[in-house]
């Protein structure tokens, strides 16, 4: 397998104490990291594919639920 180069920017404090712990191989930490994301994705592509649900009835959605939020606190004072 061939394999790529990715380089990610860090925080100097955060740099700084992946040094103190040599123990661990932090690339494989990055590597197991993007694998488990891309696998997440791929299951919620997979889901959302055979969804009928749209944007606007996810619009509608929350419309009704801010509605129903503003109006129990409206209740509650």
């Amino acid at each position: 397998m061939e394999h790529a180069i990715l380089s990610v920017p860090l925080p100097v404090d955060v740099k700084s104490k992946m040094d103190k712990r040599r123990d661990i191989r932090w690339v494989e930490v990055a590597r197991q990291a993007i694998l488990e994301r891309l696998s997440l994705l791929e299951r919620m592509d997979a889901m959302l594919s055979q969804s009928d649900f749209s944007e606007q009835d996810a619009i509608a959605l929350g419309r009704s639920i801010n509605r129903k939020i503003w109006e129990k606190s409206g209740k509650q004072k």
